[in-house]
C-alpha cells in the first residue's frame, strides 16, 4: 500500500489534541502523513501542532490558507482539495484513535480489491467516551440505536448513518465529492450522499476509535432514550430547523449532479427536495410511498410530523426555506 493522507480540521482544539495525535503516532501502520488546517484558532492549537510537526517533520503538513473561520465544512472541503493520497482518512481534533485503526480500514481494501479511482467509503463504529474518556457505549450505534447498513440515497436523504472521523475515502470519491456547496449540512453526510448515489459504501462493525462526548460537541452521540425523545418534543424549533436543511441539502445536491444522478435517484432527490410545495397529507403520502424511514420508531414519527408541521414555500432559490445559513465549527 502506498502512503495514506489523514486530514485534520482544527479549530481551538488544545484541551484535547495532543491526546489525538499521540494516538496518531501510535498507529501500527507508519506510512501515513498529517495534512492539517487550523482555522484560525486563538488557544495553544497551533502551539501544539507546531511541537507535533518538529517531532515528525516527515508525516506532518500545514495546509495554509488566507482565509480563516470557514466553519468545519469549509476547513474540510480546504483539506480535500489539499490531499493527493489514493486513500484519505477523515480525523476530528478530541477523539483517540486506537492503534488498528488504519490498518483495519486497509485490509478492507485489500480483502475487496478496491480502487483508489472508484468512489469508495469506508467506516466504522466507535466506542463512546466522556470528557475524561470513560466509557459511555462500546458501539456508537447501538447507543444511538441507529443502523449504518440504511446507506441507500433515500435513507441518507433524511438521516446521516457515516460518521465522519471514522471515514476512509478513495481518491475518485474526494474528486466526485468537490466542490462541497453551502448548502450541505456536514461534509461526511455530502460525501457519504455522493458514495451511495455513484459508488460503495463499506461498514466495518467494529469500534477503530473513542469517540469523546464533552460540551462542546456541535454533533455527536445523543443516547436514544425516552429523554432524547421528550427534548425533541419539548424543543421543536431544533427540529424544524434540523429537517428544513436536509431539504436544503437535497436540492443542493440535485443542483451539483443533476443529470449525471440514476434516473430513480434523481426521481426521489427531486421530489424530497421539492416536498414543501405539497399540500400537507401529500407529503405524507410521498414518504409512505418512497418508504423514507429514520432509525427508530420516535425518530420516523418525529420526522413525519415534522414535515407535516412546516409551512409550505415556493420553489425559490431567494425563499427563506432555502437558505442555509448555519455555519458549524470544529
Amino acid at each position: 500500500m502506498k502512503v495514506v493522507e489523514i486530514v485534520l480540521a482544527t479549530y481551538n482544539g488544545a484541551k484535547y489534541l495532543n491526546k489525538l495525535l499521540q494516538s496518531l503516532a501510535g498507529q501500527t501502520y507508519t506510512d501515513w502523513k498529517l495534512l492539517i488546517r487550523d482555522d484560525g484558532s486563538s488557544d495553544e492549537t497551533p502551539d501544539i501542532i507546531a511541537s507535533f510537526q518538529n517531532k515528525f517533520p516527515k508525516n506532518v503538513q500545514l495546509v495554509e490558507s488566507k482565509k480563516k473561520h470557514l466553519g468545519v465544512i469549509g476547513n474540510f472541503s480546504e483539506l480535500m482539495s489539499a490531499s493527493t493520497a489514493d486513500w484519505v482518512l477523515f480525523c476530528d481534533q478530541d477523539d483517540v484513535w486506537l492503534p488498528i485503526k488504519v490498518v483495519e480500514m486497509l485490509s478492507v481494501v485489500q480483502r475487496r480489491k478496491l480502487f483508489p479511482s472508484g468512489l469508495h467509503l469506508i467506516h466504522s463504529d466507535l466506542v463512546v467516551v466522556d470528557n475524561n474518556l470513560n466509557l459511555l457505549g462500546e458501539s456508537f450505534f447501538k447507543y444511538q440505536k441507529i443502523d449504518p447498513k440504511q446507506t441507500k440515497v433515500s435513507n441518507l436523504l433524511i438521516q446521516n448513518n457515516v460518521t465522519g472521523c471514522t471515514m476512509m475515502v478513495s481518491r475518485g470519491l474526494i474528486e466526485k465529492s468537490l466542490p462541497i456547496p453551502q448548502g450541505a449540512c456536514m461534509h461526511d453526510w455530502w460525501i457519504a450522499l455522493v458514495a451511495a448515489s455513484f459508488g460503495n459504501i463499506h461498514l466495518i462493525e467494529k469500534p477503530l476509535l473513542l469517540y469523546r462526548q464533552h460540551g462542546n460537541n456541535d454533533t455527536g452521540a445523543k443516547k436514544y432514550n425516552m429523554f432524547y425523545v421528550l427534548k425533541k418534543i419539548a424543543f421543536p424549533q431544533d427540529a424544524l430547523v434540523r429537517v428544513r436543511q436536509t431539504i436544503v441539502q437535497s436540492r443542493a445536491f440535485l443542483d451539483h449532479y443533476d443529470e449525471e444522478l440514476p434516473e430513480s435517484t434523481r426521481r426521489d432527490v427531486q421530489e424530497f427536495s421539492m416536498i414543501l410545495n405539497k399540500p400537507r397529507l401529500q407529503r405524507l403520502i410521498f414518504l409512505a410511498r418512497m418508504g423514507l424511514r429514520k432509525s427508530g420508531f420516535f425518530r420516523t414519527f418525529g420526522f413525519y410530523f415534522v414535515i407535516f408541521l412546516l409551512s409550505t414555500v415556493k420553489d425559490s432559490p431567494s425563499n427563506p426555506g432555502y437558505t442555509h445559513t448555519e455555519t458549524p465549527k470544529t
